[in-house]
C-alpha cells in the first residue's frame, strides 16, 4: 500500500518513511519527530482503498491510524449491549425479545414468562371506535392506556396486562408490530422459556405456542388486530372474540 504522513505540528505533506528514519523536513517546517506507523498514529495516513475490520464498520481511505482506531472503537461501543436476545433477566421481569439503540440509550422489549389468559376478549366495548389513540402499530403502552380509558370500559386484554404486577408494574398489551418482533425471535425466547438455554429453568414459565394473540392495535369499530404465532399472519378479529394474551414491557438504560 502507499502511505504518506501529515505532520500535525506543521501541517506539511511529505512522504512517509518508516521509523526510526525521520520525516523529511519540507522547506519552512520545523524538524519533525520520527514518524512511526505504530508510535505516531496521528502522523501516518493510509491512502489506499477503504478498509473494513470485519465488524461491519468501514474505515475510509486517507484516515490516519488514530482516526481509523477511533472509528472502530466508536462502532464497538455503539453496537454493544448489556443484554442479549433471549436472555432471561429476573430483575427486568422476563425474557428480552428485542433491543435497539436510540442515541446513546439501550432500549429493550421484555415478554412475560407466562400467558395472562388463553381466552380473553379485547374489550367489553365491542362496537365503538376508540380511534387513533389506540391504533399505533408500535406503541402498545399508549394503545393500552387508550383502551382502558374508553368511556364504559370495565374489562379486557389490555387491562389484564396493565394490572399485572410481578416485580414490575409497567406491563402492557403489545402493539401488532411488537408481537411481530416477538414472533421473529420466538426461537431464542422459547429456548429460554423451555429451560434449554444457558439461563437455566424458569419456574412456571410457559412457551409461546402456536396460538392467536391479541395486540393492542385497534382496527375498526368492532375489530382489533391479532397475531397468529403459527403462521405469522396478522388478522383483525371481532373485539368480542377470545384469544391468548401475553404482556410485555420496555425499559431503557
Amino acid at each position: 500500500m502507499t502511505t504518506n504522513n501529515t505532520c500535525k505540528t506543521c501541517g506539511c505533506q511529505d512522504s512517509f518513511m518508516p521509523s526510526p528514519a525521520p520525516c523529511p523536513t519540507p522547506a519552512g517546517c520545523p524538524t519533525p519527530q520520527p514518524c512511526s506507523e505504530i508510535f505516531d498514529a496521528q502522523c501516518v495516513r493510509y491512502t489506499g482503498a477503504a478498509l473494513t475490520c470485519g465488524l461491519d464498520v468501514v474505515v475510509p481511505s486517507n484516515d490516519t491510524v488514530a482516526e481509523a482506531l477511533e472509528s472502530i472503537v466508536d462502532y464497538v461501543c455503539n453496537t454493544s449491549y448489556t443484554y442479549e436476545i433471549g436472555q432471561y433477566v429476573a430483575s427486568r421481569g422476563g425474557v428480552i425479545f428485542h433491543r435497539y439503540k436510540d442515541g446513546v440509550n439501550e432500549n429493550y422489549l421484555v415478554v412475560d414468562t407466562i400467558n395472562i389468559s388463553t381466552s380473553s376478549f379485547w374489550s367489553n366495548i365491542d362496537t365503538l371506535l376508540i380511534g387513533i389513540t389506540a391504533q399505533s402499530t408500535w406503541d402498545g403502552l399508549s394503545n393500552s392506556n387508550a383502551i382502558v380509558a374508553q368511556v364504559g370500559f370495565t374489562s379486557g386484554a389490555a387491562k389484564l396486562c396493565l394490572d399485572l404486577s410481578n416485580g414490575q408494574t409497567d406491563w402492557y398489551l403489545p402493539a401488532i408490530d411488537e408481537l411481530s418482533l416477538l414472533w421473529q425471535n420466538r426461537f431464542n425466547v422459547n429456548r429460554t422459556l423451555s429451560g434449554n438455554s444457558s439461563f437455566g429453568n424458569i419456574l412456571g414459565a410457559v412457551e409461546i405456542g402456536y396460538d392467536n394473540y391479541w395486540s393492542s392495535t385497534e382496527s375498526a369499530s368492532t375489530t382489533a388486530w391479532n397475531f397468529n404465532f403459527s403462521s405469522g399472519i396478522v388478522s383483525n378479529f371481532g373485539k368480542n372474540q377470545t384469544l391468548y394474551v401475553r404482556a410485555v414491557r420496555k425499559f431503557s438504560i
